[in-house]
């Protein structure tokens, strides 16, 4: 590892004196946008800060994310479909509300973060009025995948009002995203307003079946499966150890899967009480990549991208801009990553 002498964002972190070590191979990127990425033709698109980013292999253009009526939280997702147009699903912060009554181990009545969703058909330069997919409160929406099919499915969860935990959940479309239908409940129990099922991750896998990567409080991750393409999730399992962090997933192109996560740390941070009935690692200070050949059966030992004492380097997201290239990106902290997989797994 080694010292990088950059400015780390630390508005939506813990604040640090230490300094960033980064992988010998990984190079910081400063122009990325941190997303979500979304890949069609060659371009990526990505959306942060009220700007529209696009990609078109050799360099970025930008514009204003012109929307009505809302104000998108930064943890949103977007996914491109077979024709080009543009979905973007995100909670609206205008309407949102949290408040957490300790004596009741719940959220109150009036706590509140609706899903919308809006469409665009030129290049995402105008948007369409927005749809609620959600009410309630759900605090995530971190992937959408279009599926060979041509599905769309997102990815969501709710906090229920009176178990005072989260369950989660997709919502599919079979039309382009104008209906939406909602699957089953994935619940994993607990109490707390950072606990249950949350913040997945979706991945189609080669066997026609979809994956949702789940964070817990469990110092690992839980493994959801559908075989309808989103609409019933039938078959769970035990994932990975990792903190209570989200983690993301990356297809290649040479059709490896790439995970990175937060590990569960030595001697890591933990919270319960308020947080959830277990006391789960929040070790959020080093940041790992995984690499699997066989669709998250077996994995790859752990690399380390990049390590900051008492960081959260965490909330990540990753895009393959040409063959063997990962740029990765986090929420927290504000990591602008680039890579070769090569280098990362020789």
């Amino acid at each position: 590892m080694r010292p990088v002498d950059v400015a780390l964002n630390f508005s939506q972190a813990p604040q640090t004196s230490a300094p960033l070590l980064l992988h010998p191979a990984v190079q910081w990127e400063a122009a990325l946008p941190l997303g979500p990425f979304a890949t069609h033709a060659g371009s990526i698109w990505a959306i942060e800060s009220g700007q529209v980013h696009h990609w078109d292999g050799k360099q970025w253009q930008h514009w204003p994310l012109a929307l009505q009526d809302v104000r998108p939280a930064t943890d949103a997702a977007l996914a491109v479909l077979p024709d080009g147009k543009l979905l973007y699903a995100f909670m609206d912060q205008a309407q949102s509300h949290f408040r957490w009554l300790k004596h009741l181990g719940r959220a109150s009545r009036n706590t509140r973060s609706p899903i919308y969703l809006v469409r665009s058909e030129d290049e995402g330069k105008s948007w369409s009025a927005p749809q609620l997919i959600q009410d309630g409160y759900s605090g995530s929406v971190r992937s959408m995948v279009v599926l060979e099919s041509g599905r769309v499915v997102l990815s969501s969860q709710y906090l229920l009002p009176q178990q005072g935990r989260y369950v989660s959940l997709t919502y599919y479309s079979d039309d382009g995203g104008h209906h939406w239908q909602a699957s089953n409940w994935l619940d994993a129990g607990g109490r707390g307003h950072h606990d249950g099922a949350i913040e997945g991750y979706l991945l189609p896998l080669k066997d026609g079946r979809l994956w949702y990567l789940l964070r817990t409080n469990w110092d690992r991750f839980w493994n959801a499966y559908s075989q309808d393409a989103g609409a019933t999730w039938t078959h769970t399992k035990i994932g990975l150890p990792a903190s209570s962090s989200p983690g993301a997933l990356l297809r290649l192109q040479d059709g490896r899967i790439v995970l990175a996560y937060n590990p569960v740390g030595d001697n890591p941070p933990r919270r319960a009480g308020a947080f959830s009935q277990r006391a789960a690692s929040w070790y959020r200070a080093e940041l790992c990549l995984r690499i699997s050949a066989d669709e998250g059966t077996s994995w790859s030992a752990p690399v380390t991208v990049a390590r900051c004492d008492d960081a959260w380097l965490s909330y990540p997201h990753l895009v393959e801009p040409e063959k063997g290239r990962i740029w990765l990106t986090t929420m927290h902290s504000g990591l602008r990553l680039n890579m070769k997989v090569e280098d990362m797994f020789a």
